[in-house]
């Protein structure tokens, strides 16, 4: 059977025989138990609506200090691949425990970029330090929420959702405003 397509309510063991897949409708295929036994039974087509990778590395818009780069490309790199695990999970192959790894290990990494950026902004004065802070605050939080609500109910559409649509769009224009206009100022001294 094609990857992407589940069978619902077929026996174990059966040999799939199935054609004309319309992807996210309910079809009727025959199936083949044994030699010679043939049944009706209905596939839902399962193809991710998310495309990989959530962010090509090359489409970083890029701030004025390497070190914001490095860690925009780092963050990049660790939610392209707790993508690939989500994506996979909701095509039928799950892995709870990688996915809660990569998750942790995304977090932590956030945590640690937006303290960074926060230490370089109070250290040199820049004047809109509690805006951008307070975005830090608030995306960290969010992400802990949902961090949460993972490991409390392993959802991965709202993980998808998440990571696919909400935090890509937060991403790209917070990089294109708060970071670019931080890294600029920075420039000055680091």
């Amino acid at each position: 059977m094609p990857p992407g397509y589940r069978v619902r309510d077929k026996e174990p063991g059966a040999d799939t025989l199935c054609r004309d897949f319309d992807q996210n409708q309910w079809l009727q295929c025959n199936y083949r138990l044994g030699c010679c036994t043939f049944r009706h039974f209905t596939v839902r087509a399962i193809v991710s609506q998310y495309q990989l990778p959530v962010i090509d590395i090359t489409e970083i818009p890029l701030v004025a200090l390497d070190t914001m780069n490095e860690v925009h490309r780092e963050e990049v790199a660790l939610i392209n691949q707790l993508g690939e695990l989500v994506i996979a999970g909701v095509e039928g192959s799950p892995d709870s425990e990688a996915i809660s790894f990569k998750l942790n290990e995304w977090v932590a990494h956030t945590r640690a970029h937006f303290e960074g950026e926060n230490k370089m902004m109070k250290e040199y004065g820049f004047p809109p330090y509690p805006v951008h802070m307070g975005e830090h605050q608030q995306a960290l939080s969010r992400i802990e929420s949902l961090q949460q609500q993972w490991l409390g109910d392993n959802q991965l559409d709202r993980l998808a959702e998440y990571i696919f649509v909400e935090w890509l769009e937060w991403f790209k224009a917070h990089v294109n405003s708060m970071d670019m206009v931080t890294a600029r100022f920075l420039s000055q001294f680091i």
